[in-house]
């Protein structure tokens, strides 16, 4: 159905774009993933992450913070 009419699509192209979707899902949970591990490992060798966990916020915080500072900068 597409905007209240049924729409008669080929079964090839259905499983194309349900492929294609799910695909694009991994890639951006893997990027993600990526992102977060690559900014814990460079606070820890930073020596910084010890001193962010011990302050009052929750580690989701922490992480989020850390990792929108690193995308936001330049290599």
């Amino acid at each position: 159905m597409f905007k209240g009419e049924v729409v008669n699509v080929s079964l090839e192209h259905f499983i194309s774009s349900a492929v294609g979707q799910s695909l694009m899902m991994l890639i951006m949970m893997v990027l993600a993933s990526q992102t977060a591990l690559v900014s814990i490992a460079i606070e820890k060798e930073e020596e910084t992450l010890e001193t962010l966990l011990t302050l009052p916020v929750k580690r989701v915080t922490v992480l989020w913070g850390s990792s929108s500072a690193r995308l936001s900068l330049p290599p």
